[in-house]
C-alpha cells in the first residue's frame, strides 16, 4: 500500500508562512532529499529565500503571489472554474471529505491547496485519491504554474496599476520564488501518480478572462 502522508508535509510549502515556517521548509527539503532527490534540488532556490529573509518579508512575498494583487490564487476550484457553479459543487464535496478526515479548513474554502494537500494525505479510498489528483489538483496546479509566466506578470501588473493606481511593493529578486515551489511540487505529483505533461483544463478562471478582456481594451485604446 503507497503512503501518502508526505502529502501533509508538502501543503507547509503553500501555506501562509507563520513562526517556524523556515524549520518546516527545512524539514520538506530533508525529506526530498532522502525520498526524491531530483526534487530536492529543485526545491533548492526556495530553501535559499526562506532562510535568507524574515517571517515579515516570507508573509509578504506570499501575500503578493496568492492574495492581494496577486500573481495567481490558491483556490484549485477558482483556478479551474471561477465562480461557474461547477466550483459550488466541488467545495460541497470537499468540505464533506474534510469534515470526515477531521481537517479543520479554519474558515476558509476548502479548495485551498495546503487543505487539498492535507486530505491527499488522509484519503482511504485509491480511487478516490487518483481522480482528485488527476481531474481537480493536477490540472489546477499546471495552471497555476503557468501564471507565472512573465507576460501574463506584466499583463497583470498593468492592470492592477489600473485598477488600484499602485502596486504593492515587493522583491523582484524573489517576485517569482513560489514557481521553484509549484514546480517541486509539481513534479512529485507526476511521480506519484503517473501525471502527462499534456495535462490541459478547458476551464479559466473569471479573473485571467477579466484580466485578458482589460489588457485588450487597453491595447485598442493605445
Amino acid at each position: 500500500m503507497v503512503n501518502y502522508s508526505h502529502y501533509e508535509l508538502l501543503s507547509v510549502l503553500f501555506a501562509f508562512p507563520k513562526e517556524g515556517f523556515t524549520g518546516y521548509v527545512l524539514k520538506v527539503q530533508d525529506f526530498l532529499l532522502e525520498h526524491y532527490p531530483e526534487c530536492a534540488k529543485e526545491l533548492e532556490d526556495f530553501v535559499d529565500y526562506v532562510q535568507k529573509n524574515n517571517l515579515l518579508d516570507q508573509q509578504e512575498i506570499y501575500v503578493r503571489s496568492f492574495e492581494v494583487q496577486a500573481i495567481t490564487t490558491i483556490d484549485l476550484g477558482y483556478v479551474l472554474f471561477g465562480e461557474d457553479y461547477k466550483r459550488g459543487a466541488l467545495l460541497v464535496n470537499l468540505n464533506r471529505e474534510m469534515r470526515e478526515a477531521g481537517i479543520d479548513t479554519n474558515g476558509e474554502l476548502s479548495d485551498h491547496l495546503p487543505f487539498v494537500l492535507e486530505l491527499i494525505s488522509k484519503i482511504e479510498d485509491d480511487e478516490f485519491r487518483a481522480e482528485l489528483v488527476k481531474r481537480i489538483l493536477a490540472p489546477a496546479v499546471k495552471l497555476i504554474i503557468d501564471e507565472f509566466g512573465e507576460k501574463k506578470m506584466e499583463y497583470k501588473t498593468k492592470f492592477y496599476k489600473k485598477q488600484y493606481k499602485t502596486i504593492i511593493d515587493s522583491s523582484d529578486e524573489y517576485k517569482m520564488i513560489y514557481l521553484n515551489a509549484l514546480n517541486t511540487f509539481y513534479k512529485i505529483l507526476k511521480i506519484d501518480f503517473d501525471i502527462k505533461n499534456d495535462i490541459v483544463s478547458l476551464n479559466s478562471s473569471d479573473f485571467l478572462k477579466s484580466v485578458n478582456s482589460e489588457l485588450a481594451m487597453e491595447s485598442d485604446n493605445i
